[in-house]
């Protein structure tokens, strides 16, 4: 017998769409709370009535409020950005950083130069001043390129590593490595069933694989949909041919072994045999099982057009069947082509934002729109439109509109929970155009709702917004929102001690503008963090200009916006003042003078020459460095100006610094232009301060002498003083093949010679390599030829000894001779460490909280590897510092010279005399 079968009710997972609850726990309440008052609860009572319409209303507040999220998140067909707005990015934008190891740079070069095979990042590890940061580039470029686009690819990646620089690291300029071209001859005996040119073709192919380290592209689709872990696909930089894997990123290859490459060959399907292989590098044959590639060459097989000659392949010799099996050259390239093509295959992208697949079902207004309860009573109510017989009487008629505002109070609840529901993308934002949190709207399909809320509804609809949310309401719960939004991206962002100090420096502002203020750096702050979040570690670039903060690294980034500054950091500091004359001290003296003060006592002021008034202009005592402060201090605080009248005049006064007396900065015939004054003295204050926030970072790295520098190599006796020294000076570091050549040669008495010094009647001892070139030289001079040879034994004795326990380096010295580059102190910490300039005279940089967030600020937000040094200079002293790194800056753009190692050690000067006077 079968089973029947039935329609099954919809489960719902919330009681707002179960009608049937909903009315049986209104019942419940009703009779909870009525007590003798109601008995009856049966269906024609007309508070049931109302009950059931409630219930019905609200089921469908619930139908609507559990829709598909899209629905709610991707309301009808508007321009609503919820990446930008509400930050909900897709992996590819939000995962991905700037270039921080080695490896991610090589990504970023393979995925964005067109002519480069490979490349590869090393450390510069031994350098003369042991600086740790630097990085030498290297690129195995595609074959036959011509010099012109030889150098436009080391352009681009010169200019391309300089764009992605990351803090306290600097890169030589990129080097091409030279091609050695790898050829083999050999007879190849293959099998019955398989096909030689295909042979050939995968011999080719999987050579070239082994000795060439070529990355593979990757589709990252595909790696995502085979479960790729998505934070390991979408780390360091996003490459746009495709995903790279770290572990297809070998070494270059310094050597190859030849037992290798022939177990390769055997792995070819139908190799049977391998007699006679002979393997040529640049055209010499090798005997050695392996093949040696000096650390500026890489191996390239050579082409296989190139192994063709006279229709016949060049050394190579296949054989079947104890037959020779001539190989076609057009099979053999199309089927090399066929394998070949899979193993260059690039994956172009177009990454998109899965976001942009979903539409809602509606239109914005048609989800908000809302149904009045009114609508669904019994027309006995007399509740819609022109269901109240005209006859009726005029308490009839009152108590309809009665019962109509008692049910508004409904309508109205439920019509703002659709107002919410509908604008939840909004409530979730990060811009700062909608100063509301509670939404709500006038549920006008209420009948003839202007009889009860009057004909003026712009009026009750700012009544609304008044009251569903106040203005302390709204900060509250934006600011929690805001901290939402913001955590998701593993930040936080407190600014209740930036209002504070907000505070502090404006008496006039209200609670509300303080909120107002702290609110909007935390909006500015919420919209930056994809950007933060990338260039966390990423420095600027000082090939070009900084201008506009277009060129600034993420610390200065985040600094700028965890600190609320409001001007261009790349912007001067001072240079503005020279075109505010208010704020510069006056020409004239400054005297002690006394005011008759109007029914009251003598006052003494400091004051300038009557004739100084006459303009309208503020004379401001700025005498120095603490009045200029001060000034920037107390400047926009109204208790410390004054106005008082004197018989005939009235004066703008303000307070001194210390024990001196009060200042006279304006005077005038009324109180009132004096008052004017005081309030235009305060906003210009207010103005400089902002104007003067702003300061430097430099990287200390950057300051090392970068100019063509000469070398000499002393070599030292066991009491380390100089015995040899290198006969010719050496352009760029020293090589370390000369301590090698100085080794080997200087064991050997042959090698030396004593010559007479041209122009002087001494000797000197020089050391002969085996083309008889002088290498070194006596750092002694002898008066007689027979002391020099006399001194020969006993250095070969001295240096047989260091060489046989390899310790030439040890009692070696390279000196730049005769270079600004030995002014360069020896103190100075090059590798992995900041200096922040900050100027002292701002008010927020006066204050001892603000200055502890700042250095919390840097801790928090520096590479845990590099170390920071804050210092805040006076006006004088930042007009000095900006003048001297605006030109080393200027300098740094082109290419280093002797200008710019100068600057470079006056801005290390500078630094080492603030750290001096920072100890006082």
């Amino acid at each position: 017998m079968a089973k029947p079968t039935f329609i099954k009710a919809e489960t719902y997972t919330t009681k707002s769409q179960r009608y049937d609850e909903l009315l049986k726990e209104g019942i419940e309440w009703i009779q909870k709370f009525s007590g003798n008052q109601w008995t009856d609860y049966n269906y024609h009572d007309p508070g049931i009535t109302f009950l059931e319409q409630l219930c019905f209303a609200l089921t469908d507040l619930g139908y609507k409020t559990n829709f598909p999220i899209e629905d709610i998140l991707f309301i009808g067909k508007d321009n609503f950005d919820l990446e930008e707005n509400n930050l909900f990015y897709p992996p590819h934008k939000i995962l991905p950083s700037n270039p921080l190891t080695a490896s991610d740079y090589r990504k970023l070069i393979l995925d964005k130069i067109n002519n480069i095979q490979n490349a590869w990042v090393f450390p510069e590890n031994d350098n003369l001043q042991n600086i740790a940061g630097l990085h030498h580039v290297k690129v195995q470029l595609n074959d036959n390129l011509n010099s012109e686009q030889i150098q436009q690819a080391h352009k681009q990646v010169n200019e391309l590593i300089m764009e992605h620089r990351t803090l306290c690291t600097d890169f030589y300029p990129v080097t091409s490595l030279k091609k050695n071209e790898i050829k083999f001859h050999g007879n190849i005996t293959l099998d019955s069933f398989v096909v030689g040119e295909k042979v050939l073709a995968n011999i080719f192919l999987k050579i070239e694989q082994s000795i060439s380290n070529k990355p593979k592209f990757y589709n990252y689709t595909e790696l995502e949909e085979n479960g790729y872990d998505v934070n390991k696909l979408y780390t360091g930089p996003l490459t746009q041919k495709g995903f790279l894997k770290d572990v297809d990123f070998s070494d270059k290859t310094n050597e190859i072994y030849i037992s290798e490459l022939k177990e390769i060959m055997y792995s070819i399907e139908g190799v049977q045999e391998i007699e006679n292989l002979v393997f040529f590098k640049n055209g010499i044959q090798i005997f050695d099982d392996y093949i040696a590639f000096e650390k500026d060459s890489y191996p390239s097989l050579i082409s296989h057009d190139e192994a063709f000659f006279d229709d016949e392949l060049e050394g190579i010799q296949f054989y079947r069947n104890d037959s020779i099996y001539k190989i076609d050259k057009i099979i053999f390239q199309q089927t090399y082509d066929a394998l070949a093509v899979e193993e260059k295959k690039l994956h172009h992208q177009n990454f998109s934002n899965p976001l942009n697949t979903f539409k809602g079902r509606f239109t914005q207004d048609d989800f908000e729109s809302y149904y009045s309860i009114m609508r669904e009573l019994p027309s006995i109510y007399g509740l819609r439109e022109d269901e109240l017989p005209s006859k009726s009487s005029d308490l009839r008629k009152a108590q309809v509109k009665q019962l109509k505002a008692y049910l508004l109070i409904f309508d109205q609840f439920m019509a703002n929970h659709i107002s919410q529901v509908t604008n939840i993308r909004t409530l979730f934002s990060v811009d700062n155009e909608n100063n509301r949190t509670q939404f709500n709207q006038i549920p006008v399909d209420v009948p003839e709702i202007e009889t009860i809320i009057g004909s003026d509804l712009s009026a009750y609809q700012a009544y609304l917004d008044k009251n569903v949310e106040s203005r302390s309401e709204f900060f509250e719960r934006k600011n929690t929102i805001l901290d939402h939004m913001i955590a998701r991206f593993g930040e936080s962002f407190n600014t209740s001690l930036l209002g504070k100090i907000y505070a502090l420096h404006n008496d006039d502002a209200s609670e509300m503008d303080i909120e107002q203020y702290c609110l909007n750096i935390k909006i500015n702050y919420a919209q930056r963090l994809r950007e933060l979040g990338y260039s966390r570690a990423k420095s600027f670039d000082y090939t070009k200009k900084r201008r506009d903060d277009t060129n600034l690294s993420g610390i200065e980034k985040r600094l700028k916006l965890k600190l609320g500054i409001q001007k261009n950091i790349s912007d001067s500091i001072v240079s503005f003042f020279t075109n505010k004359a208010q704020l510069l001290e006056s020409k004239e003296v400054w005297e002690k003078k006394t005011l008759s003060i109007e029914e009251g006592p003598q006052l003494e002021v400091l004051a300038l020459p009557v004739q100084a008034y006459k303009e309208e202009d503020i004379r401001f005592y700025l005498n120095n460095v603490n009045a200029f402060k001060f000034l920037f201090l107390n400047g926009t605080k109204l208790k410390n100006y004054t106005i008082v009248k004197t018989s005939n005049e009235c004066f703008l006064l303000f307070k001194g610094i210390e024990s001196q007396p009060p200042a006279l900065l304006y005077s005038a015939k009324s109180e009132e232009k004096c008052t004017e004054k005081k309030v235009q003295a305060i906003q210009k204050i207010k103005e400089f301060n902002a104007l003067s926030e702003g300061f430097y970072m430099i990287e200390n790295i950057l300051l090392r002498p970068n100019a063509q520098k000469k070398f000499t190599l002393y070599i030292q006796d066991e009491n380390h003083k100089r015995v040899m020294e290198s006969y010719y000076t050496s352009y760029g570091e020293i090589k370390p093949e000369l301590f090698s050549d100085f080794s080997i040669l200087a064991v050997d008495k042959k090698n030396y010679n004593v010559v007479k010094q041209t122009n002087t009647n001494k000797f000197e001892i020089v050391l002969y390599d085996l083309l008889n070139k002088p290498l070194f030289k006596s750092c002694t001079a002898y008066d007689k030829e027979v002391f020099a040879k006399e001194a020969i034994p006993l250095m070969i004795q001295f240096f047989g000894k260091l060489a046989m326990e390899d310790q030439i380096k040890d009692f070696s010295e390279v000196v730049a001779i005769n270079d600004l580059s030995n002014k360069f102190p020896n103190d100075f910490n090059y590798s992995n460490e900041l200096n922040f300039i900050f100027p002292d005279w701002p008010s927020r940089f006066q204050n001892k909280e603000f200055k502890n967030h700042i250095i919390q600020v840097l801790n928090e937000n520096i590479p845990a590897h590099l170390n920071f040094k804050v210092h805040y200079l006076t006006i004088n002293q930042i007009n000095q510092f900006e003048e001297a790194y605006t030109q080393w800056t200027s300098l740094k753009r082109s290419k280093p010279s002797k200008e710019l190692d100068s600057k470079s050690l006056q801005i290390i000067q500078m630094l080492l005399s603030y750290k001096k006077d920072e100890k006082k």
